[in-house]
């Protein structure tokens, strides 16, 4: 599944059953959280183990800030493990609010797919 906008691209991958990796690149401002949101919203629920790649990410607003804390609170509920994989324009924004400490966040690829499916009895 690809979603696209002039200056965000989302791609989401299922490299193993239950695993879901939804690859971002380009901004997420204002514009872009919407289409950010509802792909979590679509791909959440049946998921095992959610990897949110952010590593191709440019600039990431509040409005982005907003789509991770209601993606943490559906995670939880929903019993999904997840993880965050955030370059510097993601990670300066959620150590300034505190968050970097509440999210599961991650410096590279990889360590966000370790953290996510270590957890799960189907993945790991």
């Amino acid at each position: 599944m690809v979603r696209m906008r002039d200056d965000l691209d989302i791609r989401v991958d299922e490299p193993a059953t239950g695993l879901v990796i939804v690859r971002v690149a380009g901004e997420i401002d204002i514009l872009g959280a919407p289409l950010l949101r509802q792909c979590v919203d679509d791909r959440l629920p049946g998921a095992c183990a959610f990897v949110l790649d952010l590593s191709g990410v440019t600039f990431f607003g509040a409005a982005g800030i907003s789509v991770l804390v209601e993606a943490s609170a559906a995670a939880e509920r929903l019993r999904v493990n997840w993880a965050l994989a955030c370059p510097p324009a993601v990670l300066r924004p959620l150590q300034v609010t505190d968050l970097a400490r509440r999210l599961p966040v991650c410096s590279e690829f990889p360590e966000a797919v370790r953290v996510a499916t270590a957890a799960s009895p189907v993945l790991s």
